[in-house]
């Protein structure tokens, strides 16, 4: 058994030391008990470190592969790289060393060799570990997408774009209490995309905006659709934008949803569409069809649409439009539930970023203390293989 090879061969380990540090001016002689001859020969003058060696056939031990390694093995590593030993698991004194005494060794050190290949435990796994060791806490988790909902697939690489399709027909320039309606949607619209996660990007594109309300300038307004803002989430650029707008024409909303299409960055790997209007299509345009184009395109954003001050006769067809575009349809009456609705899409995002967070840092101490714990365990393991072999 294990425990009966102890003592003797720790004597003879202590004679091949021994020797070493005689440096040839001795011979040491194994003790009588252990069958193991004197050694006449000095040892070699190598001063490698204990295990430096690899283990190779000529101390009967075939090598273990260690295939598509991330680093080369240190020396002591490559030492362990090996089958264990014929007696790894139990032998007596006289087996061990009958076996070690058929590699003919000569030296101290070619005997304390020989018999170290005869009990070499199974270490190769362990360093497997060890070479392939990644200290990193793996993969992040998806970031939450532009509409709130949190991971969604695959981590995004490119950004969340948010694109707001704004009516500029001429009904916007009526009062909504403490200025137009216009002034409200600029307020409201300039504190959203102010609060917006960093890295968003924003489009703003106007319809309703171009000819007027006439029947003299019904073509143009109804033909026209235009992006007065793109880029990044910039409150000061975007409100510097919707501070020229000017209500004027009709309400082509199917083209400003449809058009809305082209105005996400091609980096853009999430994204919402917003349509603020107080109106329903003016111009004979299929709102509904376009928003269901529009959500199966590029990357297939959601149609959220926002009515505001809408009459109750619009709000069935407002409905459907986003229905079609598989968002969701809010009336806003007032100026108050317009701010109202936009604080409530900037809470719902960070939520969703807030809870990503947490679970991504709750991720990294779990990922972190389980390698810290692999890591002191193999560690442990061939410190004492490497302490052993050396004495």
């Amino acid at each position: 058994m294990r425990s009966s090879l102890q003592f003797p061969l720790t004597v003879v380990c202590a004679a091949a030391l021994l020797t070493g540090c005689a440096g040839g001016a001795g011979t040491a002689t194994a003790p009588e008990s252990t069958g193991a001859p004197a050694t006449a020969a000095a040892p070699s003058s190598s001063t490698a470190e204990p295990g430096a060696t690899p283990w190779t056939a000529d101390h009967g031990l075939a090598e273990v592969p260690l295939e598509d390694a991330p680093r080369e093995p240190t020396p002591l590593e490559r030492s362990l790289l090996v089958e264990p030993g014929p007696h790894a698991e139990e032998g007596t004194d006289e087996e061990v060393l009958a076996a070690a005494r058929e590699r003919d060794p000569r030296t101290a050190e070619e005997w304390s060799a020989a018999i170290l290949a005869q009990i070499h435990g199974d270490y190769a796994e362990d360093v497997r570990t060890t070479v392939r060791f990644d200290p990193g806490t793996g993969e992040r988790g998806a970031e939450p997408t532009a509409t709130a909902t949190g991971p969604a697939g695959a981590r995004s690489v490119g950004t969340n774009h948010f694109a707001l399709v704004l009516d500029a027909s001429d009904s916007m320039a009526r009062d909504a209490g403490g200025g137009t309606r216009m002034d409200a949607a600029r307020a409201a619209l300039t504190g959203f995309v102010e609060e917006l996660p960093e890295g968003s990007t924003v489009s703003l594109r106007l319809y309703g905006h171009a000819g007027d309300a006439t029947e003299s300038g019904k073509q143009q307004s109804c033909t026209t659709t235009e992006v007065v803002h793109s880029g990044p989430a910039d409150a000061e650029e975007l409100g510097a934008a919707l501070d020229e707008v000017r209500p004027t024409g009709f309400t082509p909303l199917a083209r400003g949803i449809e058009a809305a299409a082209g105005d996400f960055p091609e980096d853009a790997t999430d994204g919402i569409v917003y349509v603020v209007t107080d109106g329903v299509e003016t111009c004979g345009g299929d709102p509904v069809a376009a928003a269901e184009r529009l959500s199966a395109s590029g990357i297939e954003p959601v149609v959220n649409v926002l009515g505001f001050q809408t009459g109750d006769a619009d709000q069935q067809a407002l409905a459907a439009i986003a229905e079609a575009g598989r968002g969701q349809y809010t009336r806003a009456g007032s100026r108050a539930e317009l701010e109202a609705y936009w604080r409530d899409q900037n809470a719902a995002m960070a939520r969703a970023w807030n809870e990503w967070r947490n679970t991504e840092l709750r991720e990294i101490n779990e990922a972190g203390n389980a390698n810290k714990r692999l890591a002191n365990e193999v560690g442990n393991r061939i410190k004492t293989w490497s302490h052993n072999s050396s004495t």
